[in-house]
């Protein structure tokens, strides 16, 4: 009984810690969903190629905004009710894309993934080009990016001018854009989900390694038992 109450103490300790580490990291969804599936293709101003239809179609669907085009395309979405106040601290966005078509994209895909944030400062552009046996254009503004399976996530740093009108404490997206470029990619066509886009504080060091502990002292609980 004795040893079951400190595994129980431990693992209260462990989840609160991973709780705090988990609010450190709010997220800030650029349409008000944690995905973008709300994006009402009807109000979506749309671009060569994606203004081509067919064969463009664009879809609002659970996991996302899916679209099946070919060549550059590009789609422009204004928020007609506005997001929540973005956290103060938010410095960075994060992009999610998974392409759907092509198996192991990460060795046979080489895509542009650009796309802009509106908001009280204006419109700035992020992203770059990611994929290709793990390419990633490190000079867009110092993006990251990384794979899982078919899913690519970029992570960019906010210009400074974005990051100073989120932290007046009343700043709000009013619009986003996104675009893709296949510039290698398998076949005539490409069908793939813009999945989420979020801002969010950048992690520190020590939220890291929080989260890192917290992990292990549940595994080592589980064994335990």
């Amino acid at each position: 009984m004795k040893q079951q109450t400190k595994w129980l103490a431990t693992a209260i300790a462990v989840a609160g810690g991973l709780l705090i580490a988990g609010s450190a990291l709010a997220q800030d969804y650029a349409t008000g969903t944690p995905t973008l599936s709300n994006i009402p293709t009807t109000m979506t101003a749309l671009y060569p190629n994606w203004s081509l239809s067919p064969p463009t179609t664009i879809s609002s669907i659970p996991a996302g905004f899916e679209v099946f085009s070919s060549g550059y395309g590009s789609g422009y979405y204004a928020n007609p009710t506005p997001v929540p106040i973005l956290n103060v601290n938010d410095a960075q966005a994060v992009l999610t894309l998974t392409v759907n078509n092509v198996p192991d994209a990460q060795n046979n895909v080489w895509i542009g993934i650009p796309f802009a944030i509106g908001e009280n400062s204006g419109n700035v552009f992020y992203g770059g080009y990611v994929g290709e046996f793990g390419y990633v254009d490190t000079q867009q503004g110092g993006m990251t990016a990384s794979w899982n399976g078919n899913t690519v996530t970029e992570t960019v740093p906010l210009t400074a001018g974005q990051i100073a009108a989120i932290q007046t404490g009343s700043d709000v997206i009013y619009s986003i854009n996104l675009e893709l470029d296949p510039a290698v990619y398998s076949g005539a066509f490409y069908d793939v989900t813009f999945d989420s886009l979020v801002l969010q504080p950048v992690p520190e060091p020590a939220t890291l390694a929080l989260l890192g502990l917290g992990a292990v002292g549940l595994l080592a609980i589980r064994r335990r038992k």
